[in-house]
């Protein structure tokens, strides 16, 4: 526009050539451009209101150019001699509306700064013209525009395209890998109960329920990642979580680090689970803490309630499809390394990191549960100046509930028969051994049909089945339909090694 501008006003010779479009409503037009030929300067913003000129605008709606030879007693153009000719110093004016689609979009303005001024047949040409190449440059200018917002949302759409595949691929190797987890912590557990206590082999196998706990934490981030980990919605106070927590959260920062936390007034209840909660807190706190790099900095932990409008939320990471109202926050901020929207960008992607030793799954477990618990998550960060990552819950007026204190698990034994059936040997056998601990004796089968023959050769004996969800042949749902229909009263355990809302 400003090559268009720049030539029309030498063309004409006038001082001041703009152009002007129209707002959606249509109730004004803004000066979108404006070049001043006597100090060769460009500027924009200054807005002329309809009711304020209706003659001109009815002109601009009907004729093809305005040729107001005295724009002070033109009827179209002498409403602006107080407030825009006068003070401007302009006598005449050649203006050409720009139309497109089938609309007017807005209007080519040619000011001569002077005296009244005849135009030219030629120069209202000239000014139909340029208004038509102005409404050519708009329309160029609005199909790059749609076509960089289509290649964003392809981009959008594709990048959550893959990371949905990605969750549904780590909840798969989470299942697969929980079954794993079974073998080894129960064979462990029941290898040291088989030892003395003084056996150095005892030590040995601490060593290895401790790794396999670890893989099991690991296994809790992919599901969290793919959104489909184990929680209990129940109202959540988070200054509760964080308080429960706060011995945990000074272990977690570096010895340089100073943690601060601050409560707000309003105390920030959620309907959430208060270990996936935890969960959130325990990953920013050791992100920000790992952002300071061992050098000396402060790491704040804040808790609040806030009302979020619609600019808020469409700001933050999946914020678009909440609605404004009232939200519970804990945010933490650093005063670390920062990042540059690159890496912004790119911080919640599963296995992405900026650590040496890092497996990029922290950020993304956070993101998971987030997005689980229909909330989002605000970053604020520069490189150089630290982070803050607010994550917002929506907010919920409900009595939170005293916790329960869980009784200690004791030794038990027994008498009776368990069906167990699993497809997997290693859960099979494990789960086999556990129950024939507890004094009972077990009868085995790998699905639901040879669990059905199982129970029914010896249902006078079977006290109880153990029955694993997913199997081949005959799954867990449709063998507890018939095991209840042969024997409504049966006791079932139903097992899985997905979450308990997939499974």
């Amino acid at each position: 526009l400003r090559e268009i501008t720049e030539t029309a006003g030498v063309h004409l010779g006038v001082a001041r050539t703009s152009v002007w479009l129209y707002n959606e409503e249509r109730s004004s037009i803004r000066c979108l451009e404006l070049f001043d030929a006597r100090d060769g300067t460009h500027s924009a913003g200054l807005e002329l209101r309809q009711p304020d000129y209706p003659r001109y605008f009815e002109a601009l709606a009907t004729e093809r150019t305005i040729a107001a030879h005295d724009a002070h007693r033109d009827p179209r153009t002498r409403e602006f001699s107080a407030a825009y000719l006068t003070p401007l110093g302009i006598g005449a004016l050649l203006d050409a509306p720009i139309r497109g689609d089938g609309r007017m979009l807005g209007v080519v303005c040619h000011e001569h700064v002077g005296p009244a001024r005849r135009w030219s047949p030629e120069a209202l040409s000239f000014a139909g013209s340029i208004g038509d190449l102005v409404s050519l440059a708009i329309a160029s200018h609005e199909r790059r525009r749609a076509e960089h917002e289509r290649r964003r949302l392809e981009a959008k759409v594709e990048h959550a395209q893959k990371l949905e595949s990605l969750g549904v691929l780590a909840g798969g190797i989470a299942h697969d890998f929980n079954n794993l987890l079974v073998g080894i912590l129960g064979n462990a557990r029941l290898a040291r109960d088989e030892l003395p206590p003084t056996s150095p082999v005892q030590e040995l196998l601490g060593g290895v329920e401790l790794a396999a706990q670890r893989a099991a934490d690991l296994c809790n981030q992919l599901l969290a990642y793919s959104g489909k980990g184990t929680f209990v919605v129940e109202p959540v106070d988070l200054d509760a979580v964080v308080e429960q927590m706060r011995e945990l959260l000074e272990m977690a920062v570096s010895k340089s680090a100073t943690l601060r936390q601050h409560r707000g007034a309003q105390r920030p209840v959620v309907l959430a689970d208060a270990t996936q909660l935890r969960q959130v807190v325990m990953n920013m706190i050791m992100n920000a803490s790992d952002a300071l790099g061992g050098r000396q900095g402060v790491v704040e932990l804040r808790t609040g309630v806030v009302d979020c409008d619609r600019a808020a939320l469409d700001r933050a990471r999946l914020g678009d499809g909440l609605a404004e109202g009232r939200y519970a926050f804990v945010e933490v901020s650093d005063t670390g390394c920062g990042m540059d929207p690159a890496t912004v960008a790119k911080i919640f992607d599963p296995f992405y990191t900026t650590k040496f030793a890092g497996r990029g799954l922290g950020l993304a477990a956070v993101l998971g549960i987030v997005r689980s618990h229909h909330g989002a998550i605000d970053i604020a960060s520069e490189a150089g100046r630290g982070t803050t990552f607010r994550v917002l819950l929506p907010y919920a007026d409900a009595a939170v509930r005293a916790p329960q204190p869980t009784p200690a698990p004791g030794e038990w034994a027994g008498t009776g028969t368990v069906l167990l059936v699993d497809d997997d040997d290693v859960v099979r056998t494990v789960g086999q051994r556990m129950i024939e601990r507890c004094g009972l004796q077990v009868l085995t089968a790998r699905n639901g049909v040879d669990g059905l023959q199982v129970f029914e050769a010896h249902q006078a004996q079977i006290a109880c089945v153990v029955l694993d969800l997913t199997m081949p042949v005959m799954g867990g749902g449709p063998m507890l339909r018939q095991l209840h229909r042969i024997d409504p009263g049966l006791p079932v355990v139903l097992c899985s090694g997905y979450s308990e809302q997939e499974a």
